[in-house]
């Protein structure tokens, strides 16, 4: 479970997810960006699903 503040004892299916969670909220996790427009991720996946659907063609959010 995380205690941290703003997570209210959330609970994760296993230790690592946890681990990574923590990671993210500490900001030591690296930072990658969209190549079209800059929209930052913690997560490879996210942008590579994000650049797949076009999301920052559809609405420009970041410039």
């Amino acid at each position: 479970r995380c205690y941290d503040h703003g997570c209210n004892g959330r609970t994760f299916s296993s230790i690592s997810n946890l681990r990574r969670h923590q990671r993210e909220r500490a900001g030591q996790s690296a930072v990658c960006f969209c190549p079209r427009c800059g929209a930052p991720f913690y997560r490879r996946w996210t942008r590579d699903h994000h650049v797949m659907r076009m999301s920052c063609l559809r609405v420009p959010r970041w410039s």
